[in-house]
């Protein structure tokens, strides 16, 4: 079995399944706050400033993600390490994509 943070020998990384489980609970979490008229603990976290103002660039951290991954020669640190850098140069490129264009 393969570890998820590992490197794919071919094709682009993917893991946007990941995701399913946050928007999963998020989802059940309004759904309780909608029943009991007050928000709920997700819905404070999400709404949290450092979120809000992330946002504006997730998308352009999104999309860069596979031109970052073949880019950087991420290929001599271990995986985790490799994760967090990979973490940090999509974020770091789609700030700047998203100020610059």
């Amino acid at each position: 079995s393969r570890n998820f943070l590992q490197l794919p020998e071919e094709g682009p990384p993917h893991a946007d399944f990941l995701l399913c489980a946050v928007w999963g609970l998020h989802m059940m979490s309004c759904s309780l706050s909608q029943d009991l008229k007050a928000p709920g603990i997700t819905d404070s976290l999400l709404a949290h400033p450092f979120l809000v103002e992330a946002a504006k660039y997730s998308y352009g951290a999104y999309i860069l993600q596979v031109p970052t991954r073949y880019a950087i020669p991420f290929g001599s640190m271990p995986p985790g390490v490799w994760w967090l850098a990979q973490l940090v140069f999509c974020w770091l490129s789609g700030i700047v994509v998203t100020k610059v264009l």
